[in-house]
């Protein structure tokens, strides 16, 4: 079977070598690091942060962007703790 990271590097490298934009949905800060460069956190359908991976992680200007943080750092203590 087709694993994860065999689809996203598949879309990374149609994104590059076709230079195609793709839009990617999730929760799942780990995917999304992996293949965007803008994140978009919304709240309740509106867009509450237009930020990168890191800059949401370190210093993230709304709560809706800290929950989500916070969030993705308690599942990585998780699965490395």
């Amino acid at each position: 079977p087709v694993r994860q990271l065999e689809i996203l590097e598949l879309l990374r490298m149609i994104s590059t070598d076709e230079g195609v934009a793709i839009i990617l949905i999730s929760h799942d800060l780990r995917v999304v690091a992996q293949l965007a460069r803008k994140v978009l956190v919304l709240d309740q359908g509106a867009l509450a942060e237009q930020t990168t991976v890191g800059e949401l992680l370190s210093r993230s200007q709304t709560d809706a962007g800290r929950r989500l943080a916070g969030a993705f750092r308690e599942f990585a203590g998780e699965c490395h703790g």
